[in-house]
């Protein structure tokens, strides 16, 4: 009759544990960068999806609609990475400071690593029942990327024209 081993031995239990712990101590630094590139790519689908649906509603009401910074849900307040809200705009003209008439939607903040650059330091983007921007000649782009963010095309810029249309573009983190 054989007998068989039905256990680890001491020293192969040891160099198993070795080799898992230079496997995890190789992988662990790009795992957590490639989180923070999640991590803003998320996000930027999120701001993406905000300026998209104010645009929407734009056109469904034929009214304006503004998506803003807001650290309070209710109010065009704060900056970028407190959070957003998208609402009926009662504002007078197209260059008025936004106005809230009634809150479309909101987005909480996207914590304290996220980093939001405006190089113009908008606080809000306005639709005209047209689905157009409402303030002429200006256009609007925001970069967004994580602290920790790494490499060449991980941060994300959005961008929108003056004829409304959002898109999304990639850039350096280290230059955004």
């Amino acid at each position: 009759m054989y007998k068989y081993q039905r256990a680890f031995s001491l020293v192969e239990l040891i160099a198993t544990l070795a080799i898992m712990a230079i496997v995890f101590a190789v992988a662990a630094p790009p795992f957590q960068q490639q989180v923070q590139n999640n991590r803003t790519a998320a996000v930027a689908e999120d701001v993406l999806g905000a300026i998209n649906f104010a645009r929407v509603e734009a056109l469904r009401r034929g009214s304006y609609v503004s998506v803003c910074a807001s650290s309070n849900g209710t109010s065009c307040t704060g900056n970028w990475e407190d959070g957003m809200i998208v609402f009926a705009d009662s504002a007078a003209a197209d260059n008025a400071t936004p106005s809230v008439a009634s809150v479309l939607r909101v987005w909480s903040g996207f914590g304290d690593q996220a980093d939001f650059s405006e190089a113009s330091n908008k606080t809000y983007v306005r639709y005209l029942g047209s689905g157009r921007m409402a303030t002429a000649g200006e256009t609007f782009a925001i970069t967004v990327k994580f602290t920790g963010c790494k490499g060449e095309r991980t941060a994300r810029v959005i961008s929108v024209g003056l004829s409304g249309i959002v898109g999304i573009g990639r850039a350096s983190c280290d230059g955004a």
